[in-house]
């Protein structure tokens, strides 16, 4: 088994946004359950539109970096990811972060090192580009995710609530 990942490209894009409705499904089942989160996974009516837009504005810029994961060829995966400067209340040293934003693996493909592929590159990306901080985000009720990126060396640091009001 091959792994590999590449940089996307705009004809890319259609296959990110088949992934990324896999990956929407995926949410909506975690707080299916929940009726104070389920709302608040509820898309926007043009929320393919917004992400197709989103994803091309990334593969256009250089602070965006949007990657492809192949096994043996075949896609396997994509990460969203994005240099930012740090916006919120400027006394912290740290000026600039790098977002980790939708990291997804195909089911047929997790637990072989797609995702640490994935991360591996991204963090070059990063370094490459003065980053010294990354930051991922993850889903409240994905048990499995908040392990795996534990394990990479990510630790909570904010915690965001919510409410209806």
């Amino acid at each position: 088994m091959k792994i590999s990942t590449r940089k996307a490209t705009l004809q890319d894009v259609d296959i990110i946004v088949s992934m990324w409705h896999d990956l929407m499904r995926y949410h909506r089942k975690l707080v299916r359950q929940d009726k104070r989160r389920k709302p608040w996974q509820a898309p926007a009516s043009d929320a393919e539109h917004r992400f197709r837009t989103w994803v091309k504005k990334c593969i256009r810029s250089p602070k965006g970096l949007v990657l492809l994961a192949e096994v043996d060829g075949a896609i396997a995966g994509y990460s969203l990811n994005q240099i930012r400067d740090k916006d919120t209340i400027p006394v912290y040293r740290i000026r600039k972060i790098g977002y980790m934003g939708d990291l997804y693996v195909k089911p047929r493909y997790r637990a072989r090192g797609v995702g640490s592929s994935l991360k591996t590159a991204v963090l070059h990306w990063f370094r490459k580009n003065m980053v010294k901080y990354a930051d991922i985000v993850c889903h409240v009720n994905n048990v499995r995710a908040q392990k795996i990126y534990r394990r990479w060396g990510f630790a909570e640091y904010t915690s965001t609530m919510r409410r209806r009001i």
